[in-house]
């Protein structure tokens, strides 16, 4: 027999429309003078990126966790080290009020592989970092693959993340995080092009 619930939107469901709805508005205020083919990190990633669901790390990867709050690097170095991995940027939202800029892994089966913020033990790393996280199985993510070769070339040149940073997650940085370097960019080279998941060479 059928429940009044089973006709509910599935939390991951609910995840993705919030997720969408705060790019949406990021998008939408992108104010950027300069012509690019985006606008936005927003808009790049709704138009090519992909929604994925939070899960638990699976344990074939616990090796390669790295630093909380190193998020570009752990990513970019997890993605080096093991070629079945793709490198992906994009967003994040776990329970704030906004998306935040982040890196993870892709794995083979097209699951997220988080390297650097811990999925087991959340609620000890809520009580650490102050940070309102939902249980995993609510956090969403919305970004797209870049080759290695592109990251590591992009890091290289200015450092990570490749895509811009609102000015929500520049004044909360400011705030909750000073130790980190959220300075917003005079340009987005990655912008300016047309994304292509094969380019390995700067823009």
């Amino acid at each position: 027999m059928r429940s009044i619930f089973d006709s509910l939107p599935k939390p991951a469901d609910r995840n993705r429309q919030a997720l969408r709805a705060d790019l949406e508005l990021r998008r939408d205020r992108w104010d950027n003078p300069t012509p690019y083919v985006y606008r936005g990190g927003a808009d790049l990633v709704l138009r090519h990126g992909q929604f994925y669901a939070g899960r638990v790390l699976p344990d074939a990867y616990e090796h390669l966790v790295g630093a909380e709050s190193e998020c570009f690097t752990n990513a970019l170095l997890a993605a080096t080290a093991d070629p079945s991995l793709a490198y992906c940027e994009g967003y994040f939202w776990s329970g704030q009020g906004h998306a935040l800029t982040h890196a993870w892994c892709v794995g083979p089966d097209g699951g997220v592989v988080e390297v650097t913020i811990p999925t087991v033990d959340v609620d000890r790393y809520v009580h650490e970092t102050l940070l309102p996280y939902l249980p995993v199985a609510g956090w969403a993510y919305w970004g797209v693959t870049f080759t290695v070769e592109l990251a590591t070339a992009f890091n290289d040149w200015r450092g990570l993340p490749m895509l811009d940073r609102s000015e929500r997650e520049i004044a909360w940085g400011a705030a909750h995080a000073p130790h980190l370097d959220m300075t917003p960019d005079e340009d987005y080279p990655i912008l300016a092009v047309p994304y292509d998941p094969q380019r390995k060479d700067l823009p």
